[in-house]
């Protein structure tokens, strides 16, 4: 029995913007948070127990869900059981991209279903594609993947309900400045609030503290330049001013350390 998360990622070396890991663990529970990328999940394994923004949900062996940009969530594995899935991390870009390359009609932000999905079809093709890297057969990797995206959007939503334009300002002031050392009362002086009615209308937009948002906006930069940057320089760069407090978000968030990251984009 695994006494931590092993997480073993799949190098996509011929991509941009993708990656594919498969994890295993029996007892870890990952907070709330979100990443800055569309997440496609394969259950081989065990339940996925947890919820997103829309739904809460038990997800079984040979489910495919989606985890959109943004989105938060959180999960675990049920009864503390082993859990045994694989992931594709797909960049907004990439999306954006296939979108234009296909010639599939979109406006605004793309979204899609999180409604777990059962098709057997969807089971296969991750399961493909993770055959295909380690046969480092790139037209099969990609005619699979391009299989596979065609099936999801057919769940593809064009709608996203919007969050107030005050929050949506201290939202988008958060993504600027994350470097900064920032106070409760700079970030809600840019929607014209108190600290106090700031920080209540925040945690209930989103369902976490300004301070936890920040920090979640930290580790997935931090990821991005993890493969470039030791991880003391790496901390500083992205707004972490002590070591320790990096690796322990960092940890708490992806589940492992940082050194043992590699770099998704």
């Amino acid at each position: 029995m695994p006494k931590q998360i092993d997480i073993r990622y799949h190098k996509v070396s011929f991509l941009k913007k993708i990656s594919i890991s498969t994890t295993s663990y029996h007892d870890h529970k990952f907070p709330k948070h979100f990443h800055d990328h569309y997440t496609i999940q394969l259950i081989e394994e065990g339940v996925n127990e947890g919820f997103t923004e829309s739904i809460k949900y038990k997800i079984g062996k040979g489910g495919v869900s989606i985890i959109n940009p943004g989105e938060l969530h959180a999960g675990h594995s049920m009864d503390n059981q082993l859990l045994k899935f694989h992931t594709i991390r797909l960049g907004e870009d990439f999306i954006g991209s296939f979108y234009e390359q296909n010639e599939i009609p979109w406006a605004g932000d793309i979204r899609f279903d999180t409604e777990p999905n059962y098709d057997c079809f969807s089971t296969n093709k991750v399961l493909s594609l993770i055959s295909n890297l380690k046969q480092k057969s790139r037209l099969e990797f990609e005619s699979n993947l391009t299989e596979l995206l065609m099936l999801l959007i057919k769940d593809h939503k064009y709608f996203k309900v919007q969050p107030p334009k005050s929050l949506k300002l201290a939202q988008e002031y958060l993504h600027a400045n994350y470097r900064e050392n920032l106070t409760l009362a700079q970030i809600a002086e840019t929607c014209h609030l108190s600290p106090f009615h700031f920080l209540r209308q925040f945690k209930r937009q989103y369902g976490i503290t300004p301070i936890q948002y920040l920090r979640n906006i930290r580790i997935e930069k931090a990821k991005m330049i993890l493969s470039n940057h030791s991880v003391s320089q790496t901390a500083h760069q992205v707004g972490f001013y002590d070591h320790s407090h990096f690796l322990r978000h960092f940890k708490r968030i992806e589940g492992i350390t940082p050194t043992k990251q590699f770099k998704i984009y």
